[in-house]
């Protein structure tokens, strides 16, 4: 499996991995990348499984990445994991495409609990 990680924070992106690899994905592939268009570019050129966003990015925010993506037709899971802790913003981030949403700063465990159904 081919996981991106997209934050503009390399901590969050080495947090994000560190879930991953701790708690059940040695195995998975894990790329990361910097803000919404460098996520773009890696996903028409690879072949990821899921994606996993943050909301405030520069130069392509994650809610408008899921939008493009989604536009693009590509099915595969999209985790929101964002500081963005509006009702409203989850639920605008469920009508872009969004699998699913967690919130930062989550206790690393909790976060692989919401996106381990989505690793095959």
């Amino acid at each position: 499996m081919t996981i991106l990680v997209v934050d503009d924070s390399a901590m969050m992106r080495s947090m994000v991995r560190s879930a991953i690899q701790a708690y059940g994905s040695t195995t998975a592939e894990i790329i990361e990348a910097r803000d919404g268009e460098e996520a773009f570019q890696i996903l028409r050129s690879r072949s990821i499984e899921l994606l996993l966003v943050d909301w405030n990015m520069p130069r392509l925010d994650g809610v408008a990445l899921v939008q493009r993506v989604r536009a693009s037709g590509w099915k595969s899971p999209i985790v929101m994991v964002t500081s963005v802790h509006d009702p409203a913003k989850a639920l605008e981030a469920a009508r872009a495409g969004v699998s699913d949403y967690v919130t930062k700063p989550f206790q690393m465990l909790d976060l692989w609990n919401r996106i381990s159904k989505f690793i095959t």
